[in-house]
């Protein structure tokens, strides 16, 4: 297959919605999971928060038990601390931490 034709195809997965986007699968050594209950509404300036903190690998709006899910790595327990207290300024939150990970894959 000519690169023309792999790029054509590649295109057209893009446009359909099947490839959503490109990526690396980075390692991280330790993950926490950060439930959060907001009691605050200054919605825009917790996810103004979290987006620009490089240790939140992912955020997701919830249902269910808590109002956000957060995918963290910090590099150490005092980072993981400081992120903490600054979310207290919005609400609770509660911590879980990876003890291992199943590639499911």
């Amino acid at each position: 297959m000519t690169g023309q034709a792999t790029g054509q195809r590649v295109q057209k997965l893009i446009d359909q919605g099947i490839i959503r986007r490109f990526t690396i699968d980075q390692h991280y050594d330790s993950i926490q999971f950060i439930t959060i209950y907001m009691s605050s509404s200054d919605y825009r300036g917790f996810e103004q928060m979290i987006a620009e903190n490089p240790s939140c690998i992912e955020a997701h709006n919830i249902s269910g038990d808590g109002c956000y899910l957060l995918k963290v790595c910090f590099p150490d327990v005092k980072n993981l601390d400081e992120f903490c207290t600054q979310l207290l300024r919005f609400g609770r939150y509660k911590v879980n931490s990876s003890i291992w990970q199943l590639d499911c894959h």
